[in-house]
């Protein structure tokens, strides 16, 4: 039997997507095009150019046209091209201590909001737990390479390279993809990110700890090789330098130097690394008398460690930390931070991928603002 006219427009059409006449981004002819060359109607030509669509070889976008998004097929499944269902990868279940250290209540706040905005939208979320493991992150990027999902929202275990080729092999199969909190290879992919202005936020802290009368303060983090902590660090710096204030390489802690954190963090390491950082800067001869941490729960093992060592907080040491997590308040004295909003962050990360899914561009980083939320571990030093 003959091959209907549609099918000969589609398999055409295909082959020239698949063999390298057009690349991403590309436009296919137009309606009227393909029926001026096939001598079709427009009927015709539409079917073909819907199948297309439902393999998710191309997007159709009113006014603008049919483009080429993936110039290879998906293999082994069935793609409708029409997908309602967003991969959602995100740390769930971790240990006790590094479920904190993530941010114990920052996943259940992001998981509402995204659930939230996909109903609105009308997609289902299909829940991945990468339990914070680069391992079982990369496989579940895997997982999407063959998986009928419209697109992916993540939260990265690591934000260096450790899975720098399993995010590039999901853009490169043209499926939306964000990310949360943590942007990928220093934005060599272009994937956007939501996330929290973390440099803007760590001056902010800083700075209201020097309003406070506070000329030489520290800075404590798990790793610089974290870029969210790296940013706050540089944060932290600007603070320091807009108001001539001296940095101090001397009063600076990172706990886990030159190492990956994520997989090494251990509390008892930490405590080791947070009592030595203190019997350091207390013997010297001007010791600070602030320290800001990259995160709360840093802060929080740094405050018990203090007390532990008879230091007090905030008379001798005030300290600040960085999230808003719901341990500042059980802290004694209670933490001043940055709160980070991670439902906004959610919203903004499911809108960004319904925009990308329409084919519309979208930013490459949106930052959200943090807010300083001030409490009793800072000590006005103007008032002594």
């Amino acid at each position: 039997m003959a091959p209907k006219l549609y099918q000969i427009i589609y398999r055409d059409l295909k082959k020239h997507i698949t063999g390298g006449r057009y690349k991403v981004g590309d436009k296919l002819p137009t309606e009227f095009e393909l029926i001026e060359q096939y001598s079709v109607s427009r009927v015709t030509a539409i079917k073909a150019l819907n199948m297309l669509r439902d393999e998710g070889l191309i997007r159709r976008i009113p006014k603008v046209g049919s483009i080429i998004c993936r110039v290879t097929e998906r293999k082994g499944i069935s793609y409708s091209g029409n997908s309602k269902q967003i991969a959602l990868i995100l740390p769930i279940k971790t240990d006790a201590y590094r479920t904190i250290l993530m941010g114990g209540d920052a996943t259940p706040r992001l998981l509402s909001e995204i659930n939230s905005a996909a109903d609105e939208y009308g997609y289902k979320i299909k829940l991945m737990d990468s339990q914070l493991n680069s391992e079982y992150e990369r496989e579940m990027l895997k997982s999407v390479l063959s998986s009928d999902v419209a697109g992916v929202i993540c939260f990265p275990a690591d934000g260096g390279y450790e899975n720098f080729s399993s995010y590039a092999a999901v853009r490169d199969m043209n499926i939306p993809i964000v990310t949360i909190d943590k942007w990928i290879g220093d934005h060599i992919l272009d994937i956007p990110c939501i996330t929290t202005d973390n440099m803007n936020g760590a001056r902010k802290i800083t700075e209201h700890i020097i309003a406070n009368g506070h000329t030489k303060i520290g800075f404590c983090c798990d790793s610089l090789g974290n870029n969210n902590q790296r940013c706050r660090f540089n944060g932290y710096l600007q603070a320091l330098m807009s108001h001539k204030l001296t940095y101090d390489p001397e009063i600076l802690c990172e706990v886990y130097k030159d190492q990956r954190p994520m997989y090494l963090a251990n509390k008892q390491t930490t405590e080791k690394e947070l009592r030595e950082y203190l019997e350091r800067i207390i013997h010297q001869t001007k010791p600070p008398t602030a320290v800001v941490c990259a995160f709360d729960q840093l802060a929080f093992q740094l405050v018990q460690q203090a007390q532990a060592m008879e230091i007090r907080v905030p008379d001798q040491l005030s300290v600040t930390g960085f999230d808003n997590l719901f341990i500042c308040e059980l802290l004694e004295p209670a933490l001043t931070t940055m709160e980070q909003n991670f439902a906004e962050i959610g919203r903004t990360a499911f809108k960004t991928l319904h925009a990308m899914i329409c084919g519309e561009e979208v930013r490459k980083m949106i930052q959200l603002d943090a807010k300083l939320i001030t409490r009793n571990s800072v000590k006005n030093l103007n008032c002594t």
